[in-house]
């Protein structure tokens, strides 16, 4: 499992299009409104589970191919210790 901490656009559709970039043995474990920072973004922490580790790899690749703004916290223990 790891977590993630997204700016997630305030429209229709954001969610149906951020599931598009998940795989097909991937899970949404946690998803969680942390602070709307802006009228169009809001920050979420998204714990994401998947069958294979090397899937990351893929949805890392996915994020980055559509521009998706995000951070990995999963390692970060301070950050993850407040949040998580």
């Amino acid at each position: 499992k790891k977590y993630f901490i997204i700016r997630f656009p305030q429209r229709p559709g954001a969610l149906r299009d951020f599931l598009e970039l998940l795989g097909p043995d991937d899970d949404i474990a946690r998803f969680e409104y942390l602070k709307k920072s802006a009228r169009n973004f809001g920050s979420v922490l998204i714990g994401i589970e998947t069958k294979d580790r090397r899937n990351f790899e893929l949805l890392n690749a996915n994020f980055e191919a559509e521009g998706v703004q995000y951070q990995d916290i999963t390692d970060n223990e301070t950050l993850a210790g407040f949040i998580i």
